[in-house]
């Protein structure tokens, strides 16, 4: 079975999406609702409890048949997806979208390594029981946590 992809440009640079951004004529008003798939583009600044509070804050440039994200100060590459959602990744941040309606509850996760400790046997002993522990002593390891907020957008005014 063929994956079927969302075209893409394989290598986005922020500086042009910026710079297409800048050139945007869109006839857009900020407070108007707008259907979930209009072109155009549209500005997200998200608060985001990632360990810390950090901002998340950039353009995604709505076209008929793509999206596309700048996020502020990061890069971001080339699209992979199914049929109904697609991704672009930005630095260590994935922005996710429905194919159909890429306005309709977007998504920005990102995952990290979380350090926990973990009680782990140093000596053991046989026992009429059996094997046992005598000795106990903790080590510091790492799981992958993934967090994920919802962004909300608002149409950039015309001549921004």
């Amino acid at each position: 079975m063929q994956k079927r992809w969302m075209p893409i440009r394989e290598a986005l640079t922020l500086s042009a999406i910026v710079g297409a951004a800048a050139c945007s004529s869109g006839q857009a008003v900020p407070g108007t609702p707008v259907p979930d798939n209009a072109p155009g583009f549209y500005e997200f600044d998200e608060p985001v409890p990632w360990g810390e509070v950090v901002r998340l804050t950039g353009v995604v440039e709505v076209r008929l048949d793509t999206v596309l994200v700048a996020l502020d100060g990061v890069p971001c590459q080339g699209y992979r997806g199914s049929p109904r959602s697609f991704y672009q990744g930005c630095g260590r941040i994935r922005f996710t979208f429905d194919r159909i309606h890429p306005l309709r509850r977007p998504t920005a996760s990102h995952t990290r390594e979380v350090p926990f400790q973990e009680r782990v046997c140093q000596e053991w002993r046989q026992t009429e029981q059996g094997r046992r522990c005598v000795r106990f002593a903790f080590e510091t390891k790492f799981r992958r946590e993934t967090q994920t907020v919802r962004l909300r957008f608002k149409p950039r005014a015309a001549g921004e």
